[in-house]
């Protein structure tokens, strides 16, 4: 499953140079995307051509109990985990990447900088906020974003959102590596097996 859309533009220029800021994000705008970058640029004739692609977010559909006991029985029984003592510390685990940070609305900018501060890590290169229950928009973009960037997603968050499905399909459209600054047994590795927890508890039969 796909939550991401891209759209190639093609801009006529008077050279082969990158297209003025103003333009990408006035078509940014238009197409209600979130991120773009060069992909190409040529002479077409006499003309210059300069292409970007364009990322949006793809609409999502409703899914069903049944969708969610496949996605259950898909997972395997022998899904690996760690303990929180036996994990890199998250100095470790960033290493030299850049972070983006991630909050589902329950933390502020300033208290999840703050938690950064005292692991000793650095400043977010993108900061991305829910402001909107349901679809989890900027947890998306914040997925996207970490993965074309090659950095290190840190979360923020509540309880809730481990207790998601949605949460799980869109961390794992893209194999970032990830931890939560707020549950310290969250990371790649035990992705699965809290997974599996969670479909059980909504596909179990009462």
């Amino acid at each position: 499953m796909s939550f991401i859309s891209s759209t190639l533009v093609e801009f006529e220029q008077s050279d082969l140079i990158p297209v003025e800021s103003g333009k990408l994000l006035a078509q940014m705008r238009k197409m209600k995307a979130f991120y773009y970058e060069l992909y190409d640029s040529f002479l077409r004739g006499e003309k210059y051509i300069v292409r970007y692609m364009f990322y949006t977010l793809s609409a999502v559909k409703r899914v069903t109990r049944a969708q969610l006991r496949k996605q259950f029985a898909a997972i395997s029984r022998k899904a690996e985990s760690v303990l929180p003592e036996d994990m890199q510390t998250l100095q470790e685990e960033v290493g030299g990447r850049e972070i983006v940070l991630y909050t589902d609305g329950s933390f502020s900018q300033e208290e999840a900088l703050q938690s950064l501060r005292q692991a000793g890590l650095p400043q977010p290169v993108q900061i991305f906020t829910e402001t909107e229950a349901g679809t989890l928009p900027e947890l998306k973009k914040a997925v996207f974003y970490a993965f074309r960037k090659d950095a290190f997603l840190l979360l923020a968050h509540n309880p809730e959102l481990l207790s998601q499905p949605l949460f799980y399909q869109i961390v794992e459209e893209y194999q970032i590596p990830l931890r939560s600054l707020t549950f310290p047994w969250m990371c790649r590795r035990n992705l699965k097996l809290m997974q599996a927890m969670t479909l059980y508890q909504l596909t179990v039969d009462n």
